[in-house]
């Protein structure tokens, strides 16, 4: 008789771990959630702010049902990473039944540039 079991791989990094300036840029990375065989993806975004913030990151996350060729105009997920002065805010989602999707930082604070980093896990079933 055979078991199904989750396994977990986790600290995944994201292609990105950037300083982006002023308000206006956005950072992004891919995930491509079926290659690793994946089903569900915890991911996790830490902004760094300056000591004068002025607004926040605005996380979006956006599909692709070709592996990214094309990739939709309209985010899956959007949420705000609120400024937090001299501070790193860590902010998790988590994405399900979606082949890929990309992930974009938008800075929204006009006074300073912000730091990104990104990782995430993914979780697959396995049959023993």
């Amino acid at each position: 008789m055979s078991t199904t079991s989750a396994l977990w791989a986790e600290d995944i990094a994201l292609s990105f771990n950037t300083t982006i300036p002023g308000a206006g840029v956005e950072a992004k990375a891919d995930i491509d959630i079926t290659s690793g065989g994946y089903i569900v993806v915890d991911l996790q975004i830490s902004v760094t702010f300056g000591a004068s913030p002025n607004g926040p990151a605005l996380i979006s996350i956006r599909g692709s049902s070709d592996s990214g060729t094309t990739k939709d105009t309209e985010p899956l997920h959007q949420f705000i990473i609120p400024a937090s002065a001299s501070s790193t805010v860590i902010a998790s989602k988590q994405i399900r039944m979606k082949a890929f999707v990309e992930i974009g930082v938008l800075n929204q604070n006009t006074s300073e540039s912000i730091t990104i980093s990104g990782k995430y896990a993914g979780m697959k079933y396995t049959i023993v």
